[in-house]
């Protein structure tokens, strides 16, 4: 384990003598395991041994060190107190253990034979006095002998394994959870600690338990839905504060948004506080509360959380010492469906045994999509431009590179979720090739060819096996072995025998050599994850791309193609299959579009919403015709009202008085996820001016929808002259009171017009006015003592309440 500088220096900063007196204070044993400790931290490549019981014959610890001519061995002797000629029988029995330990080979749980001690060392815990150590030079008669006293032991403890003067198990479990955490993560290979080039994210909190009181100013409406989504969203760093003993939080995000990342980050960022407390005495003997952090996939095998916590700290003396401060499980949406709810309330439970908060990330699938009870609920957004362009200069140095990233990423992100992967996949594809990918699954597949060495030819690298082959092989696996079998990881046995059989049928050798051989040259990629043993793709979304992959190379071979990809889309274990299918093709048949939204073999609000991201494949599918982006878009815009209304009912049922603007927010997010992309804005606004011809009020909220998806493709002029033609489309149609407040609300946030904004807000003012009692169920107003923009209080309120609960 690498030193930690800031270990060091603290140690250092400690007086010489009290460096001293803990080493003295440490009983045999102790000293023992620390000494190892720190022969592996001066010499890496050795093998190190704590010997015990009769069989040791003076030695305490065994060294063995090789290198490429011949090994050494090394037999120490471990005393402690100082060491005088005068101290009766302490000369005679180190004299004793030392020929004790050359005349007795060295018997090792790692060497099969005994082996000949070939130099000793006594380390001594004290002071050894000139005469006595002239005694044992004169009377030990063998010339490979050294002795090291207090002074190079504090001095070699400061400077390979300081951890000794702060609780050293503790400190180097602490140290090792940190170091692992640093370096298992997407950008390790390009040398980074997790810490150098983390971006916090922003997280948005999902709340349905809102309190709403009455007023009648309309400029505090109008701003109150970005006010909602201002106050509901919060750093990532800040949702440590949230952490209090009876928390329960799901944590979603898209595939790649980096919910891993963040968990390792908040755990990192704890564990060093830990040891900072320890570094300086403020934890001395107490109780030590760690996060613990664990997978849903090895959460599953765990029966209790005392099984948990064994696994987690397998040292009986240190749990002891240790509580839990929040349980981490990452990744709820790669576990099985069948055991996804296990999880959950297995994860309730452990957490109230442990007596801590508990968070679970996933990604968004149907059994979080409205929070279970007793859980709050809070997602992961992508990143915004300044993000993406903060990671990027935490890992390139190249003004080059970072002037072509700055260039190509307003194209490319209304195309591609901004997430870490994302990126990360980006600019490994920018530095090969200086240019951005068109569409997400572009990026995947030019940056699978990179990755599975398409172009190492092309640079003089000598290859075992084609790129082609690696990645039918990928797109085989996680067809055959995952797909399915509804499985996300696979035993590596099963793993090896596919292997195996797969070389087979390509008439390459499947000797267990060369099955050795392409497993390795797979690892290498960095796709699949053979540490275990199961093996897994690193991450869910390379393996929804590689089935997808296999559906469309086999699209003619697989009979009734088009029902698996229908059936894939509304899994929610598969869904980004049907995805990346439509983006491989580049082209979605109507037929394939009308399978999904006539689909009929389930109902309910999971369903509408699949069918409501038909935008999402068309984003996928950027070459299909006009006509069936057309399509797509209007029978998808269909569905809104009937959203909107399963919404509202949801969010009645947790509070009666919730306002109808809540969950038009929840139909505008989704509206943004399917339609928001430069493929799509030119059809979108076709429809929108085709409904606007002769509006009924559906068409009126259709054409809401599809001017927020589209408002930051169109230049400003552009938007003030929707939003006008969109409110005499409101005037027009026939529009209930509450409908046209919503809508009135809404444009008011998208349009920057001012003559605009105050027509708009002149005829809600009309409305509001004449009919106040009707208004109070649009939108949620301040509550009494909230401070109007423009207007005084003599004697305001210290903490007025912003009219929405936080």
């Amino acid at each position: 384990m690498a030193v930690n500088n800031d270990i060091v220096k603290n140690a250092e900063a400690l007086p010489f003598e009290e460096r001293k007196k803990i080493i003295v204070s440490f009983r045999e044993t102790e000293l023992h395991s620390h000494l190892k400790n720190l022969l592996i931290e001066m010499a890496p490549e050795s093998v190190v041994e704590i010997t015990h019981g009769a069989d040791e014959f003076g030695k305490d610890l065994v060294m063995v060190s090789k290198d490429k001519f011949d090994q050494t061995v090394t037999a120490i002797v471990v005393k402690r107190g100082n060491v005088r000629a005068q101290t009766k029988g302490m000369v005679d029995e180190i004299k004793s253990q030392i020929q004790q330990a050359i005349s007795h080979p060295a018997e090792l749980t790692n060497f099969r034979e005994p082996i000949q001690v070939s130099r000793v060392w006594l380390m001594l815990a004290g002071e050894l006095g000139s005469r006595a150590r002239k005694r044992l030079e004169n009377e030990v008669n063998f010339p490979n002998l050294k002795t090291f006293d207090m002074e190079w032991l504090v001095n070699h403890f400061t400077k390979y394994y300081p951890q000794v003067f702060f609780e050293g198990q503790i400190m180097d479990f602490l140290q090792q959870k940190i170091q692992d955490l640093e370096m298992r993560h997407l950008f390790s290979k390009r040398g980074k600690n997790l810490s150098e080039c983390f971006i916090n994210p922003i997280v948005i909190r999902i709340d349905m338990s809102i309190d709403f009181t009455a007023d009648t100013e309309l400029e505090q409406n109008l701003g109150l839905i970005a006010k909602y989504t201002k106050e509901q969203k919060i750093s990532f760093a800040q949702l440590k504060s949230l952490i209090t003993r009876n928390r329960h939080i799901l944590l979603a995000g898209e595939p790649g948004t980096g919910k891993s990342l963040a968990l390792a980050k908040l755990t990192i960022d704890m564990l060093r506080e830990i040891s900072s407390q320890i570094i300086h005495g403020k934890s001395k003997q107490s109780t030590i509360e760690i996060p613990i952090l664990v997978t849903a996939i090895n959460f599953v095998q765990y029966s209790s959380a005392s099984n948990l916590y064994e696994a987690y700290i397998p040292n009986q003396e240190m749990r002891n010492r240790y509580k839990a401060k929040v349980l981490f499980v990452d990744g709820l949406d790669e576990v099985l469906p069948g055991q996804r709810k296990t999880v959950l309330e297995n994860g309730k439970a452990f957490a109230v045994e442990l007596g801590c908060p508990l968070i679970i990330t996933t990604r968004p699938i149907d059994l979080v999509k409205s929070p279970p009870p007793g859980f709050e609920k809070f997602e992961m957004l992508p990143f915004t431009f300044n993000q993406a362009m903060g990671l990027f200069s935490k890992l390139t140095n190249s003004s080059k590179i970072l002037d072509a990233l700055r260039d190509g990423l307003d194209h490319f992100r209304f195309q591609v979720a901004m997430t870490p992967l994302s990126l990360l996949m980006l600019i490994q594809i920018i530095e090969e090739n200086q240019e951005v990918p068109a569409s997400t699954t572009e990026l995947y597949e030019r940056y699978s060819d990179q990755i599975l060495g398409r172009y190492d030819k092309d640079k003089g690298i000598e290859v075992l096996f084609e790129y082609h082959i690696k990645k039918s092989f990928l797109s085989s696996l996680a067809f055959e072995e995952f797909y399915k079998k509804n499985r996300i990881d696979i035993p590596l046995a099963e793993f090896q025998d596919f292997v195996a059989k797969y070389l087979k049928v390509y008439g390459l050798k499947n000797d267990e050599a060369s099955i050795q051989e392409f497993i390795c040259d797979i690892e290498r990629s960095s796709i699949l994850d053979c540490r275990y043993d199961i093996v897994m793709f690193k991450h869910r979304s390379f393996l929804d791309y590689f089935v997808g992959l296999y559906v469309y190379n086999k699209r003619d071979e697989i009979e009734h193609v088009e029902d698996l990809v229908v059936e894939a889309h509304f899994d929610s274990l598969w869904n980004d299959v049907a995805f990346f299918y439509s983006g491989l093709k580049r082209d979605l048949p109507i037929s394939l579009l009308n399978k999904i939204l006539d689909y009929n073999k389930e109902e309910g609000l999971g369903v509408d919403i699949n069918k409501f991201f038909i935008g999402r494949l068309l984003q996928a599918a950027w070459y299909s015709p006009t006509q069936t982006k057309l399509l797509g878009i209007e029978r998808s815009m269909n569905l809104a009202a009937g959203l909107h209304k399963q919404f509202f009912d949801a969010l009645s049922t947790v509070n009666e008085d919730v306002p109808y603007i809540i969950a038009d927010l929840l139909v505008l997010a989704l509206t943004d996820w399917s339609l928001k992309s430069t493929f799509l804005q030119q059809e979108a606004m076709n429809f929108f001016d085709q409904l606007g011809n002769d509006p009924s009020g559906d068409d009126v909220y259709k054409m809401l929808l599809l001017l927020w998806a589209t408002q930051k493709f169109l230049k400003e002029a552009d938007v003030g002259q929707k939003a006008e033609q969109l409110m005499n489309a409101a005037k027009k149609a026939d529009l209930s009171l509450e409908d046209k407040g919503r809508i009135m609300s809404i444009l008011s946030n998208i349009s920057t017009n001012k003559a605009i904004k105050k027509s708009i807000t002149r005829h809600y003012q009309k409305l509001q006015k004449k009919y106040p009692e009707a208004f109070k169920k649009i939108l949620p107003p301040p509550r009494p003592g909230f401070r109007q923009k423009g207007k005084r209080k003599r004697h305001p309120t210290p903490n007025a309440s912003s009219g929405l609960a936080k």
